[in-house]
């Protein structure tokens, strides 16, 4: 069976071999203390806090608005397209129509037999003759 070490303090590293190692029991070197805040640094912090959080919200709210925005363009390309798309299968069946002869008039029969449709031409005008005087 293997002993396990223990390692206390930090893990030596190879990378940087000069790096000391803390032993246990030994105590590094104090952290300098730091003066207490004055109520000015305290108010700043504040509101330098306060300005970041709304910074931020509007920042979230900017990006969240790009993002209907966006999404808003690409649903008005897609109507375009099927705008375009129904225009043209309407100018293509239209055009179907129209190429149609129209249908002969249906004549009923009387009971003298099937009346004969008489086609008259509309009489052509006559430019009116100019006034001389």
């Amino acid at each position: 069976m293997t002993a396990k070490r223990r390692s206390y303090g930090q893990a030596y590293d190879p990378a940087n071999p000069d790096q000391p190692r803390e032993v246990e029991g030994q105590v590094g070197e104090p952290e300098p203390e730091t003066p207490p805040l004055t109520e000015q640094q305290i108010k700043l912090n504040e509101l330098d806090a306060y300005y970041a959080k709304v910074l931020g919200d509007l920042d979230r709210e900017k990006r969240e608005a790009d993002a209907v925005h966006d999404a808003a363009e690409k649903r008005m390309d897609e109507l375009d397209a099927q705008k375009t798309q129904i225009d043209a299968e309407y100018a293509e069946r239209k055009a179907a129509i129209e190429a149609t002869p129209p249908p002969e008039p249906i004549v009923q029969p009387t009971r003298w037999g099937t009346p004969v449709v008489v086609v008259t031409k509309k009489p052509e005008e006559k430019p009116e003759p100019a006034y001389t005087s």
